[in-house]
């Protein structure tokens, strides 16, 4: 009897929510065209700040991932703002794809 049920039941639940696998990316700003090597080295070593942080929750590990955390950031925006610098000055005078270079920013 409870055999019978509980094959019944896991058949239906089966069928029912069947267990699906998801994809994590862990890294999907790795796919933006400032993103280089390094930098994403920097991030894997960010996260190692942060697990180790969370592991210890001292104060020291603390300041430490802010300090890494915070230089990181800017690095990253510093990437950023000379990639469109360098974008725009190599499609200067093609104001077709200027246009679009713009658009593709404010799209974001």
């Amino acid at each position: 009897m409870n055999n019978a049920f509980y094959n019944k039941f896991s058949t239906t639940y089966n069928e029912i929510m069947p267990i699906k696998t998801k994809r994590i990316k862990l890294y999907h700003n790795m796919y933006k065209p400032w993103i280089t090597h390094s930098i994403i080295t920097s991030a894997k070593k960010k996260n190692q700040f942060y697990q180790d942080y969370l592991r210890k929750k001292t104060l020291e590990s603390k300041i430490k991932y802010s300090k890494y955390r915070n230089k990181f950031t800017s690095i990253i925006r510093a990437a950023e703002k000379a990639y469109y610098a360098n974008r725009f000055e190599s499609l200067k005078g093609n104001v077709k794809e200027t246009c679009n270079l713009i658009n593709n920013l404010i799209k974001k």
